[in-house]
């Protein structure tokens, strides 16, 4: 009879045990080894994720009831918000983060909930714990200082893609009209860059030439890595501020390569502008790291690998026009800084999105208006 009994309590523990695996029961029966074990696969749960990192971990015993001895308990069932008014105590742009500071609530029995608003991840928990749980939270901070770490600094404020959806449309467009020679109009002659004549004033075909291309291939390369990089860029800034600045970034690329270049310099393709999109990427992630406690590769990989990039598919080839492969680079990259100063929230503005948008194929459209009706061929 003692045996079966013994063998009744063995099984109740491992029962109790995976219920607290799973988030549905608490742990009271005063078993040591079953409590390690639970608290060893809450703290590896917390640990996946996109940033594995080593953190000590604060746990607290307390007694839960005279009959049951001392343990601990895991909670994560919802609150109820008729009877226990949530209260924000934490906010996170990872949810791992979160994580680990429910635990730190878990250990000492306060009851929590993860919810995600618009930008970030929040720490709830009722309102007559939020005091308590403040102060867990401002030691465990303090007790963890020595090991700081950095935050996911790149939230993302749109997917991107129905910016690039608009890039595919405006250079294939162009390229149709071209090869078709819509409206009698020599598109490669008025269109293409020339230095002399936009240091003469003709400024339009900065922008008109980044929808010109010599052949298919020319077009298809620059489609592809162009939506690609213009895709990160969307992602991070808007897919309409994104690419009104990627616009800007490679005729100011343009503008800055007809200055450079003899007077009778010419050149055609989106390319100035698809690198004009990764140096905007390469240094707003630069840039939003300066204030982290990041080692000194992770503070550089991203201009490190820009460059690395821009070397290797914008230098080679006898066509290739280098400069104004890295003046696209070079201006894209400062206004990537610009926005990385401004913050994420002040390009939130759906508003400002769409007018953004909405500027940049004005401008397309103004400058090959301009170009079809004031352009001439360049002298030579």
């Amino acid at each position: 009879a003692d045996a079966l009994a013994d063998l009744g309590d063995a099984a109740e523990n491992v029962r109790s045990q995976a219920a607290v695996a799973l988030g549905r029961a608490e742990l009271g029966t005063g078993r040591r080894a079953f409590s390690v074990a639970a608290l060893a696969l809450a703290m590896v749960s917390v640990g996946f994720g996109p940033r594995r990192r080593s953190v000590r971990y604060r746990i607290r015993f307390v007694r839960r009831e005279p009959a049951r001895g001392i343990g601990f308990a895991i909670q994560s069932r919802r609150m109820d918000e008729q009877q226990h008014p949530p209260q924000a105590i934490f906010h996170s742009q990872t949810k791992e983060e979160c994580s680990e500071r429910a635990l730190v609530l878990a250990a000492i029995g306060i009851r929590f909930e993860i919810r995600r608003d618009a930008l970030d991840y929040v720490l709830l928990v009722a309102m007559h714990d939020a005091e308590q749980a403040v102060a867990e939270l401002d030691s465990y901070r303090r007790e963890n200082r020595e090991k700081p770490h950095p935050v996911a600094v790149f939230p993302h404020l749109s997917t991107g893609w129905s910016g690039v959806y608009g890039y595919v449309a405006v250079v294939l467009l162009v390229d149709i009209l071209e090869d078709r020679g819509a409206l009698g109009v020599q598109w490669f002659t008025t269109g293409k860059t020339h230095a002399e004549s936009i240091l003469s004033g003709q400024w339009w075909r900065a922008v008109t030439a980044l929808t010109l291309h010599a052949d298919s291939a020319h077009l298809v390369a620059n489609i592809v890595v162009g939506a690609l990089f213009g895709l990160f860029a969307g992602q991070l800034l808007g897919s309409g501020v994104a690419w009104a600045s990627i616009l800007a970034a490679g005729a100011m690329g343009n503008l800055l390569n007809a200055w450079i270049q003899p007077a009778q310099h010419t050149s055609i393709g989106a390319s100035t502008a698809v690198f004009a999109a990764l140096g905007v990427v390469a240094s707003y992630a630069w840039d939003r790291r300066r204030n982290l406690h990041t080692p000194l590769l992770a503070r550089w990989a991203p201009l490190v690998g820009g460059a690395v990039l821009l070397c290797y598919l914008g230098a080679g080839g006898a066509r290739t026009d280098v400069v104004a492969h890295l003046a696209g680079f070079c201006c894209g990259a400062l206004l990537g800084v610009l926005y990385s100063r401004l913050g994420h929230r002040a390009l939130l503005s759906a508003r400002l999105q769409f007018a953004a948008g909405a500027v940049a194929v004005a401008v397309i459209v103004i400058a090959w208006a301009l170009a079809i009706t004031m352009g001439r061929a360049p002298p030579g």
